[in-house]
This record gives structure tokens, sequence and C-alpha cells, in this order.
């Protein structure tokens, strides 16, 4: 490069390129609730949305589906009932609003065109550390067969690809399972599972099949790093 700055990580990877379209990435909403704030009905949001239940007692399990067919989309469980979760929604400064913070400290990165790519000021205190990934199709769906994505009950998961449209005895749902030492038959679930499952009724034919993953899954820890 001619001008402008590159910062790579570990193993030699690019991170941050201000004269490409590379920016760094911030929290931008940390909370809790049973919508996901700044979501719009039936629309790809070009965010990071992850979002954790409250750990489940003992011998229970808690499902985290999102209904995006509401106004803001909307937390449920296997039932359709909403349920509150943390959530935190991340976004590249290319995406976000990209102006620059003043203060006395930090630095901050341009881009050719004078679009704020980076503002260590704009990063806060709160860290994502990246503690697991998968790829698309890793899951069947049949979380009683597959493996815990992690253990950790305390890890956020990714949930681009989770959705809810079950109505009766149709519809499907896609989302994760916190289970946590929870026993079904001969099974016993410790951990984050994923889920996906498509229902339909053939006369009074009642059927179901298993969906995988359609995109890769992250989970994370977020604190101060």
């Amino acid at each position: 490069m001619t001008y402008g700055i590159e910062i790579k990580g570990g193993g030699d990877v690019l991170q941050i390129a201000s004269n490409r379209i590379m920016s760094g990435f911030k929290i931008s909403s940390l909370g809790a609730g049973s919508t996901i704030p700044g979501t719009t009905a039936n629309v790809f949001e070009p965010k990071l949305i992850l979002v954790k239940p409250s750990t489940p007692a003992s011998g229970a399990k808690q499902e985290v589906y999102i209904d995006k067919r509401t106004t803001e989309w909307s937390v449920v469980d296997q039932t359709g009932a909403s349920i509150s979760v943390n959530y935190v929604i991340i976004e590249s400064f290319k995406n976000s609003n990209n102006t620059p913070t003043t203060g006395t400290y930090g630095i901050q990165i341009f881009d050719s065109s004078g679009d704020l790519a980076f503002d260590s000021a704009a990063v806060g205190t709160d860290g994502v550390t990246l503690t697991s990934t998968a790829d698309a199709a890793s899951y069947s769906g049949d979380y009683l067969v597959d493996p815990a994505i992690i253990t950790d009950l305390t890890q956020y998961v990714l949930i681009d690809s989770s959705f809810y449209t079950r109505s009766g005895n149709s519809g499907s749902e896609m989302g994760f399972i916190y289970a946590n030492n929870y026993t079904i038959g001969s099974n016993t679930r410790n951990g984050i599972y994923f889920t996906g499952k498509f229902y339909f009724q053939i006369f009074e034919q009642l059927g179901s099949s298993y969906l995988p993953n359609p995109s890769q899954i992250l989970t994370a820890k977020i604190g101060s790093v």
C-alpha cells in the first residue's frame, strides 16, 4: 500500500486496511430484553448479533429462537412465547455511524474517501472474545445426536441463521438450546446445542425433518479484555 495503515494479527492475518473495504468492529449496543433493538422485520441486518439466555436450572433446558417477522426481531422459546436474553450487537465502523469521537487519546484511521475505518475511543471497555466456530452443515439439527457446540453456558451465540415460523403443526424453527444436565430418555445434554426442525402435516399425518445449520456458528465471551 502507498498510504494509510494496515494492521495484522497473529499468523499475518490482515485485520484493518484503511485503503480497502476493511474496518475494525465495535460493540454498538449491549442490553437485555425480549426484542433486538435496531432490527427490522424480514430484513437482513449487516451486523453481528449475539444472545445469551439465563442459565437454566440443573435438569432443565432453555430453547432460543429469533422470530424475524415482528417489527423488531423477537426472542422466543419453542412455544413461540417471548423470553428475555442478554444481547450484544457488533458493527463495523463502515456500517455504523462513522462520525469520529472527540477526545485527547486514542487512534483514528480513515480510508481514501474520508470515512472512518477505526476509532479506538469508540471501541469502549467491553471486549468480544471468539471462543468457537463451526462451519455450515456441521450439525444435523438433532440436538439429541449432535455434540454440544460448547459446554460453557455463559457463552453468547451468533443468531444470524436463527428463525421461528411455527404455527400449530406446520412451519419451522432454527436456533439454540442451552441445556444444564438435561436428561431425556437415555440422553443427558450439557452445553449449547444447535437445533433445526421443519414440521408438516399431510392430511391427518404429522411429520418433521431436521435442518442442518446453513451458515457458520460462532460463540463468544463478552466482557472487559
